[in-house]
């Protein structure tokens, strides 16, 4: 009998199917290898697309990654970057110079290049800090090609070669990683793929005010060869949060601390503070919350002075969890709610009201404090075990409880300034009644005390309920004028489809008059049918305005009512209304509306007001282009959070200049003789959406026709959420 003894030989194509199964989708890869960076001690990171316009169609050429970090030796090339599954991220755990926690510790970089592109091209010059093995070879740069299509069944991994070349450094320590070949197309439309990927690369890592010292690492998106609009956030989010809490486990103790805003001009001021008991089994832990007990209107003044805020809270609220400073995935991601906020049961009694959507959190934990909170193998989410749920159970969901009851006889102080003082003033005598209820007096002493106390509660209730109706009652006024504003915007848009009929209608009478006794029968019919045809197309515009009008001179109920749009037949009827200026400028209006597509819970003179105006700037758009057909498209979905609808145009489109300019008062950019323009059209549809209906609208997409003969266009994305009336 013979003996002997075998060893593993890994195939080749087992190295494709880890990397597809750990690596669940592109955004993911990318973060994957701008984590190596971080554990690289860069300061900043930074992402690249090169992309080309093919056929009117968006061409993803490569990615390219590129960090100032420590780079790479050629030992580490060799012993760890080419080493499937080495330990030496969980062997020495802290950066080399900045003693970052290491992010990572199962080799997913060398995964994360296979799934996002064929081909990778590694360059990388080592540093040579104090205490690093150097060559004489790591004095300049190394270069790595990688080819992943030589990885197919039948070869062993083993005996698959990449060429490892030096040469002149080049300026800096750093790696650049450059991906090829791309496995995957990328969306770069308003809310598509690198937007997205841009927004998680900003939550990284903790925010600069949550960190401890230490030098900051900053991520970025960028492109080449196409334009990218990302989102340039204007003020602190943060600052005008209603209330804050920071919240220690310790142990079985948590310590709070809870704070509020004061005014909208100042910041958060110390209110409670306390300690609660809790069985824990995650280990010690941070929580620091940020809550917007309402929307942020009243936070900041004047009419458009929260747009930004908006969009900010509506992109960035959650609870996310960072582990070592590095954002574990994909708590807080938009529409992650870990914490089941949301499924809670409502009401003044369970408290319950803080929502995901009106929170963002962030989780600090350690790898040394909370052995027990575990990643999973893809590195995408933590294990669901002992620890994680007592994590969500124990820690946060306690700390948010707390939070709201704090803030439960409080949160309608921030309603508005006016009834501020009634709510403190019911607050206070409810804390009367109570220090009165175990005062040391007798039932006699305490009743006619306790009368009194009801009798003003009473009559500041009655005096706030009178305020309330009067707020009603001109937030429903304030409706009205603008939508008013509407008819007038209308009215001066479209004054030349009326004017410029009846000077037409002038001319054939002032011709008829002279020329009589010299026209033939067949010319004065032909001309009294094109002066009938120029009066039927005023009447029709005019009688249009009345009709919208007429919408809006409806009963005081009907004008106060919000009531379900449906979205089709609402389109459909503007659609038929603006059917006559369609036919004039030769503009087709389609609609593409889903099935699914809810109801639009709302006043329908607003809901015709926010399309009106954006098919009237569509309709100037497309007059001053010609050579093609002229065409509108609006289409709707359904969203999780209602509904998005898209309205586009292929006309003359929007200079890269006025890009953000176009929802300013009074800006507008039709000046000829016959359209002077009055600016405030987009001003409107984007006051209406954010004020009245908690909706958004933004510039999705625009080709400026100047710069790109043929090739115009704009496209408007707008998000209302849906709701019926309560019952």
């Amino acid at each position: 009998m013979s003996t002997e003894y075998v060893s593993h030989v890994v195939d080749a194509a087992h190295m494709i199917n880890i990397g597809e199964q750990s690596i669940s989708n592109k955004i993911q890869a990318v973060l994957e290898l701008v984590k190596n960076a971080y554990d690289s001690d860069a300061p900043e990171c930074a992402v690249i697309f090169y992309g080309r316009e093919d056929g009117g169609r968006l061409v993803m050429d490569k990615i390219v990654v590129r960090d100032s970090g420590v780079g790479m030796t050629r030992a580490d090339i060799r012993d760890k970057l080419m080493t499937v599954g080495t330990p030496h991220k969980a062997r020495d755990a802290y950066s080399p110079k900045l003693r970052r926690r290491m992010s990572g510790a199962k080799g997913m970089g060398h995964y994360s290049m296979q799934r996002l592109g064929t081909r990778t091209v590694i360059t990388t010059t080592p540093e040579p800090y104090p205490g690093r093995e150097f060559d004489a070879s790591d004095k300049g740069t190394h270069v790595l090609e990688i080819d992943w299509d030589d990885y197919v069944p039948g070869r062993a991994l083993q005996s698959i070669k990449h060429k490892l070349s030096s040469r002149a450094g080049q300026a800096g320590p750093g790696t650049t990683i450059e991906l090829a070949g791309l496995r995957d197309e990328w969306d770069a439309s308003a809310g598509g793929d690198l937007q997205r990927l841009a927004r998680s690369l900003g939550t990284m890592v903790l925010p600069d005010v949550l960190r401890n010292g230490g030098p900051a690492f900053r991520p970025s998106v960028s492109t080449v060869g196409f334009h990218l609009d990302l989102p340039k956030p204007k003020g602190e989010l943060l600052d005008h949060a209603t209330y804050k809490l920071r919240a220690f486990l310790r142990g079985d103790t948590i310590q709070f601390h809870t704070y509020k805003k004061k005014s909208k001009a100042s910041g958060h001021v110390d209110w409670v503070s306390g300690k609660r008991k809790t069985k824990s089994a995650c280990g010690d832990a941070d929580l620091e919350l940020y809550w917007f007990s309402s929307k942020i209107k009243p936070w900041a003044a004047g009419l458009f002075g929260a747009r930004q805020l908006q969009d900010q809270l509506r992109d960035n609220h959650g609870v996310r969890i960072y582990n070592d400073g590095v954002r574990i995935m994909p708590y807080g991601e938009r529409g992650n709610d870990w914490l089941g906020l949301n499924a809670r049961k409502t009401g003044p009694a369970s408290a319950g009201f803080v929502r995901n959507a009106s929170i963002i959190g962030f989780v600090k934990l350690g790898r040394e404090k909370n052995p027990g909170i575990t990643e999973t193998t893809t590195r995408e989410a933590l294990m669901e075990n002992d620890a994680f749920r007592s994590l969500r159970e124990d820690f946060v969901m306690k700390a948010v409880e707390e939070l709201e009851k704090q803030a439960k006889d409080l949160v309608a102080m921030h309603k508005d300034k006016r009834t501020e003082h009634g709510n403190v003033a019911l607050v206070e005598l409810k804390r009367a009644r109570e220090a009165l209820e175990t005062a040391p007096l007798t039932n006699t002493e305490k009743k006619p005390i306790l009368g009194k106390i009801t009798l003003v509660e009473r009559q500041i209730s009655q005096q706030m309920k009178k305020h309330e109706l009067s707020k009603q009652e001109l937030a429903a006024n304030a409706e009205i004028y603008k939508n008013l504003a509407t008819v007038g915007v209308q009215t001066i848009a479209f004054n030349h489809e009326i004017l410029e009929p009846i000077r037409f209608v002038r001319l054939v009478l002032q011709n008829m008059h002279s020329l009589n006794g010299r026209m033939s029968d067949e010319e004065r019919n032909k001309s009294v049918m094109k002066a009938l045809e120029r009066i039927t197309h005023a009447l029709n515009w005019a009688g249009r305005l009345r009709e919208f009008s007429a919408i809006l001179a409806g009963a005081d109920a009907a004008r106060k009512k919000r009531e379900p749009v449906v979205v089709l037949d609402a389109l459909t009827a503007i659609k038929q209304g603006a059917s006559v200026v369609l036919r004039s400028t030769d503009t087709a209006l389609d609609l593409d509306i889903r099935g699914d597509v809810p109801d639009i819970l709302m006043n329908r003179a607003s809901f015709e007001s926010i399309f009106i105006n954006l098919i009237s700037n569509s309709v100037r758009a497309l007059k001053l282009v010609n050579g093609r057909r002229r065409r509108i498209m609006i289409s709707a979905e359904k969203t999780q959070e209602g509904v998005t609808f898209r309205v586009e145009d292929n006309g003359c489109g929007i200079p890269d200049m006025h890009r953000e300019d176009v929802f300013k008062p009074f800006f507008t950019t039709y000046r000829t003789e016959d359209d002077t323009g009055t600016g405030m059209g987009l001003t409107i549809v984007k006051d209406i959406l954010e004020t009245d209906c908690n909706g958004t609208v933004n510039l999705a997409e625009t080709v400026d026709e100047g710069e790109h003969p043929g090739q115009g266009m704009t496209a408007f994305v707008l998000h209302l959420p849906a709701g019926r009336p309560h019952a």
